[in-house]
């Protein structure tokens, strides 16, 4: 049977705001093969302003206005139209029913993506899990000492038909107070129990938890100084999760209590945001080198103000890689970020504890803020040696917030790693 695709917008084929062939004919034995994703949920492309699902997007016959005939001898007509024998190259079926790009993409100077507005971008949907920017070119390559960053509140999906080559970075990553990565904080994320308020030093949050479970909070008031129980309690953290079946961004850490309800209460600090979602597929080779890195890092929590709880820092995003050859001769980072530092009162004066520093893409866990007498120190994020944060540290005062866990790094293909991971690669 011939599958045939019609945009109503589209003309012979042709998406006139992008130039991108869109009308193809498939022999392909089922629907819901040719919708399988390369995380196993249902995917659908939305172009020039369609959108299409599993449900409603493919019939036998071709769309009315269509000049084409539904008979089997026209299937490989088309040169745009990927042989079904021959097999689609990418475990995302649907990248086989584009067509050629239009060009290349190459980054010779920074840039930055933003997946919500960018013209470029193809909507990609993922059933369940949250439309992606698909980005479908030729070669892809981002140049030495160029940076592109990846923001906005969708995922990231770059595509090409031949091979990309990153020897700059590429940065999905959320920074605290600079920016947050393509697609992070997931939506459906939920910590186990929030942290508690107590005027004599209120409890601190967990960490956001993702392929590694985050640290917990640290209790507040240990000495029972002030408040009505004597302690602040931590937020506790949710379970690490299994391996998404959709491209996602993390989790974002929890905010640390506020000191009490009162207006003038000193306020807990906020959870440092996930890191974000990138997807790279080559049809043929992919290759980072020595210089190159790609992050999506978590951010660092927020120090609490007087008396109140450090923030959790953010998880790690979610990485995926595939092409018929990946080398990794550079640096991939999905590393958490540290938890913030409890607030105090010292001598009648209010100390804003430190915040946790944002996830690198080193090996080493973020460091959680420290630095004050009588205030909970936050959790180191996740790292190499350690897919879960650590606890938030317990204290007179604030509690200090858990530290992130660690995000997804997938690689597919014929895997070749010669740089550095953290955490270490899931290779399928």
């Amino acid at each position: 049977m011939i599958l045939w695709l019609k945009c109503a917008m589209l003309q012979r084929g042709r998406c006139s705001a992008l130039s991108s062939r869109y009308t193809v004919g498939v022999n392909h034995p089922s629907v819901s093969s040719v919708l399988r994703s390369a995380f196993g949920a249902t995917v659908a492309l939305s172009l020039c302003a369609c959108t299409f699902d599993g449900s409603n997007f493919y019939s036998s016959e071709p769309t009315e206005g269509s000049d084409a005939s539904p008979n089997a001898s026209d299937a490989n007509t088309n040169p745009d139209t990927p042989d079904a024998e021959a097999g689609c190259p990418f475990s995302l079926d649907a990248l086989c029913l584009l067509g050629e790009p239009t060009g290349g993409l190459n980054f010779t100077s920074n840039e930055v993506i933003d997946t919500d507005v960018d013209p470029r971008c193809f909507d990609l949907e993922q059933g369940a899990g949250p439309t992606a920017c698909l980005l479908w070119a030729d070669a892809v390559s981002v140049a030495a000492g160029v940076t592109v960053t990846a923001i906005g509140s969708r995922p990231l999906v770059v595509a090409s038909s031949d091979s990309i080559s990153i020897f700059g970075t590429l940065d999905a990553s959320s920074q605290r107070g600079v920016q947050q990565g393509a697609g992070a904080n997931f939506d459906d994320c939920a910590l186990a129990s929030g942290p508690q308020r107590d005027i004599g030093g209120a409890g601190g949050a967990a960490g956001g938890s993702f392929a590694g479970e985050a640290g917990d909070g640290g209790t507040g008031d240990q000495d029972s100084s002030l408040g009505f129980d004597g302690t602040g309690a931590p937020g506790t953290a949710s379970t690490a999760v299994g391996q998404p079946t959709f491209l996602r961004g993390g989790c974002r850490g929890g905010n640390g209590a506020d000191e009490s309800s009162s207006s003038l209460a000193g306020s807990g600090g906020s959870g440092g945001a996930s890191g974000g979602a990138v997807a790279l597929y080559a049809a043929q080779n992919f290759t980072l080198e020595g210089s190159g890195l790609i992050r999506v890092t978590g951010a660092g929590g927020g120090g609490g103000q007087v008396q109140a709880g450090g923030g959790g820092g953010g998880s790690g995003g979610m990485l995926r890689i595939e092409a018929s050859v990946v080398v990794i001769n550079g640096t991939l980072g999905a590393n958490g970020g540290g938890g913030g530092e409890g607030g105090v009162r010292l001598n009648g004066f209010p100390e804003t504890g430190a915040s946790g520093t944002d996830g690198p893409a080193s090996p080493t866990g973020a460091a959680g803020g420290t630095g004050l007498s009588f205030a909970g120190d936050g959790g180191v994020g996740s790292s190499l040696a350690s897919l879960a944060g650590d606890a938030g540290a317990n204290a007179d005062g604030g509690g200090g917030g858990g530290g992130g866990g660690a995000g997804f790094i997938l690689l597919r293909g014929a895997v070749s790693v010669n740089g550095s991971s953290s955490p270490a690669p899931i290779v399928d």
